[in-house]
């Protein structure tokens, strides 16, 4: 909805004009929010008497109706009543596409921030055919994939180093397109609300020393700068040494404060520098003005010397090459 003429969610409305009948829903790009039509809604079941799952909000009118957005885990509500695309076939199939595009592009390896087990599964079946043409490193996500590794240990170097899956991927907070991303004060657009929460410090707690038990790198997914600050308070309270480099992903909004803690702590910052230009057109709008310096300070925490990596989020983000991040 950032480049809509008028950059406001949209509605169940919106879809009931051109398909009345046939239940729609819609992904927004990054994955944190969805767009569902009156007939998707019905299907679902939802109501006005239909709760927030916990860490999602159903965003209604004001007589309390759904609008047809679903933010964060309430767009699983309507994503059960939709045609199963997790097959093995499916998976293979993209998997094959993006190797491929990779391999156009001249890449030895990239990082996979997001590895389910069928995803896992089908990197290890195109490695025991000799098609894996680069390096994969993936980051187990999703409650059966954490659980299978935290359970079995990590694979390092599967097939001539092609493969290693030594990483947990967790969810702290949302996206700060779709107001999910947790800030330390309301947002400035939406002052009903400062985010939502993926997890709790205890849940944190709990896959830190599971993780750092089985020698896990634990790379933890903070867009808003309350987000980044309870990672980083995680990171102190558990002892994690530089050496296990445990990641911020995103780290999107930072504040002053918390700038000078990500070295001395010896935390990774993953940065999405294309990221810069989407914010631009609605960024200061979610924080306002004296907030809007801690979007994206990639300069500033440079100077402090901490570690900065840079990616691309795709397909969260309009380009899956890594060079557009490297200008």
């Amino acid at each position: 909805e950032g480049f809509f003429d008028v950059p406001d969610y949209p509605t169940a409305a919106d879809i009931d004009s051109v398909s009345p009948d046939n239940p729609v829903f819609l992904r927004r790009i990054g994955g944190h929010s969805g767009w569902a039509n009156s007939a998707a809604l019905d299907a679902a079941g939802i109501d006005q008497d239909t709760p927030d799952p916990d860490g999602g909000m159903v965003v209604r009118d004001s007589n309390g109706d759904a609008t047809g957005m679903l933010l964060e885990t309430a767009a699983d509500l309507v994503a059960v009543v939709t045609p199963d695309t997790d097959t093995p076939e499916y998976t293979e199939r993209y998997i094959r596409a993006a190797l491929d595009q990779y391999r156009r592009w001249g890449l030895t390896g990239v990082h996979d921030a997001g590895s389910s087990l069928r995803d896992i599964a089908t990197l290890k079946k195109l490695l025991e055919a000799d098609e894996l043409p680069l390096r994969v490193y993936s980051m187990a996500q999703g409650d059966a994939a954490v659980q299978h590794y935290l359970a079995n240990g990590p694979e390092i170097g599967l097939g001539d180093d092609r493969l290693t899956i030594r990483s947990i991927k967790i969810m702290i907070d949302g996206a700060l397109g779709a107001r999910g991303a947790e800030l330390s004060q309301p947002y400035s657009d939406a002052p009903e609300t400062s985010g939502l929460q993926q997890m709790s410090d205890d849940e944190i707690d709990v896959i830190f020393a599971a993780a750092r038990g089985q020698g896990f790198q634990v790379n933890g997914h903070v867009i808003g700068d309350y987000g980044v600050q309870r990672l980083l308070d995680a990171i102190e309270r558990n002892a994690v040494p530089a050496d296990e480099r445990f990641r911020l992903e995103h780290a999107s909004i930072i504040s002053p404060a918390n700038l000078p803690r990500i070295v001395e702590l010896g935390a990774i910052a993953s940065m999405q520098p294309v990221f810069i230009g989407e914010y631009q057109r609605w960024g200061v709008d979610r924080v306002g003005d004296e907030r809007a310096p801690w979007i994206l300070p990639i300069r500033d925490l440079l100077a402090t010397g901490a570690r900065v990596a840079t990616s691309t989020d795709y397909p969260a983000s309009d380009s899956g090459d890594p060079r557009t991040t490297l200008n």
